[in-house]
């Protein structure tokens, strides 16, 4: 990899790594006060609408990080890498958010979740950790085949 790659990685990572955050955070929780958060685990609907617009964040803001850099001429490296996290998303969010379900319980619409009891806080902490872990694997994997493509 030379320093044009390694400078493209870090551009377009940081982008991306951003936009997983407000796409897996901050749309996930302000959206009808956490509706995809507390009901994805249970309705495919729910699910899809959180990948769906997880999808659309990744995209505006890993096309951005890349257009700032290389230009427009990537959008198709772009739109693969999104097409590819956020069906790997999808597929993630359907097993962990089922597992994290078993240590919350949801106190109201307005309120979200809270841990139940405090011995299961570490067990849904594991979960959502080892959840980001491979989110985190996936996006630096697709990350260095979007690079080499460029």
């Amino acid at each position: 990899m030379n320093k044009l790659d390694a400078v493209l990685l870090s551009v377009v990572g940081t982008g991306a790594l951003f936009g997983h955050f407000v796409g897996d955070f901050i749309v996930q929780s302000i959206y009808k006060n956490g509706w995809m958060g507390r009901e994805k685990y249970r309705s495919l609907r729910a699910l899809s609408f959180h990948v769906i617009t997880y999808g659309i964040v990744l995209f505006y803001f890993t096309l951005f990080s890349s257009f700032m850099f290389v230009g427009f001429s990537q959008l198709i490296a772009v739109l693969i890498f999104v097409l590819l996290n956020t069906v790997l998303h999808f597929c993630i969010d359907f097993f962990t958010s089922k597992m994290t379900n078993k240590y919350v319980s949801v106190v109201s619409s307005s309120e979200g979740f809270i841990p139940i009891k405090n011995e299961n806080f570490v067990p849904w902490l594991l979960v959502i950790g080892c959840d980001q872990f491979l989110h985190m694997s996936i996006m630096f994997a697709s990350l260095l085949l979007l690079v080499g493509g460029i």
